[in-house]
């Protein structure tokens, strides 16, 4: 299937979905030809998919808008291994990492694009965290990674990193808070925390 672009791809416990575009000026007709594709009805083993960057085709033909669903793909080079490409990788654990029984509430991993006709202008990779409830005094954790390197290595490094991934409340009755100040100088401002656990001592 060619896609045109990846809009972004978001993970939660219930959601797990990729935003792309196809060339199609008719929206049902490409919701149909991507369901289609993408049928899995019944089968035991996953959909293997795999995804391949692709030249720029030189050969595709002048054509109506309404047949764009038919434009041949791009050819791949003979000498074609995605291992060497470029690569920027996101670990954000796994999806138990992520249901109701470790932290209240229910979070949400969103990757791509925004949409630079608005005037947005940048990559997403963030994490939402939905009617959590914390407790005065208590504070929620998740530790993350981001790495770059060759695409053949990060299944390797992602692993690696996966079992660090930790999502966590940490309960008012875990830790003692420790005094943080805010300094003002004329136009300048620093803030300063205790330099202990549970100190109540700063100092400019």
């Amino acid at each position: 299937m060619h896609v045109a672009f990846l809009r972004h791809w978001s993970y939660a416990p219930s959601d797990k979905k990729v935003w792309f575009a196809v060339y199609s000026t008719d929206g049902s007709e490409a919701a149909s030809t991507v369901n289609a594709i993408f049928d899995n009805t019944e089968n035991v083993a996953a959909l293997p998919i795999e995804i391949r960057p692709l030249r720029k085709s030189t050969t595709f033909p002048q054509v109506e808008a309404s047949t764009l669903t038919k434009l041949p793909l791009a050819s791949v080079p003979a000498d074609y291994n995605p291992n060497n490409l470029e690569a920027f990788t996101y670990v954000y654990g796994m999806g138990e990492d992520y249901i109701p029984s470790i932290v209240e509430g229910r979070g949400r991993r969103r990757v791509g694009s925004t949409d630079n006709t608005r005037g947005r202008d940048y990559t997403v990779f963030n994490i939402n965290w939905h009617k959590g409830r914390l407790q005065a005094g208590s504070t929620y954790t998740n530790r993350g990674y981001y790495f770059a390197g060759s695409l053949g290595n990060v299944q390797g490094t992602a692993a690696s990193l996966r079992a660090k991934v930790a999502i966590d409340q940490i309960g008012f009755e875990e830790w003692l808070p420790r005094r943080v100040d805010i300094y003002t100088s004329n136009s300048k401002f620093m803030v300063k925390a205790s330099s202990s656990s549970g100190g109540q001592l700063t100092t400019w």
